[in-house]
């Protein structure tokens, strides 16, 4: 049975950079191709040289985009399910998923959340990832919350071993 999507933050600053690139680099390059047009005079070539070099910079952030898309890397992101919890690091780039059943402990730290799960196998989620206050907020929330229901379930589960 799949578990149900609780909740998911997303570190989103690259697709607001790529919105920019959209709206900003159509325009650039319609005011360079009537510059061309209209025709470029001596006291221009400054004017007509800073508008090469913008079109450069949406060019390449446009392009960095896609590589970054391709590459995978580019958006870092937790989900909350039912069962489990879902991560990408924009440092590995690599999907990982851990059941929570398997979590032991959850260690919330001020840029770092560390998950011990009970195979003694440690996963790090690095905040410096998320810029947003409140996206860290509510991950360290989220995070507090989960800890709470797993030495919930801990400690109810070592008075029936002790019963």
């Amino acid at each position: 049975m799949e578990g149900t999507l609780i909740n998911k933050v997303e570190n989103n600053k690259i697709l607001k950079g790529y919105k920019f690139t959209k709206i900003g680099m159509p325009i650039m390059l319609l005011l360079l191709i009537l510059y061309i047009f209209i025709g470029i005079r001596r006291s221009d070539i400054i004017e007509f040289g800073l508008m090469i070099f913008g079109n450069i910079l949406f060019i390449w952030s446009y392009i960095s985009y896609k590589v970054k898309i391709s590459n995978n890397k580019g958006m870092p992101f937790i989900e909350w399910w039912t069962d489990k919890i879902v991560f990408r690091s924009s440092k590995t780039g690599q999907e990982r998923e851990i059941m929570i059943n398997d979590i032991s402990n959850i260690s919330i730290n001020l840029d770092e959340i560390s998950i011990l799960t009970e195979g003694d196998k440690t996963f790090e989620i690095n905040l410096d990832e998320y810029i947003e206050y409140d996206q860290r907020m509510k991950i360290k929330e989220n995070f507090a919350e989960l800890s709470k229901e797993i030495n919930h379930h801990v400690i109810a589960r070592n008075e029936v071993i002790s019963t």
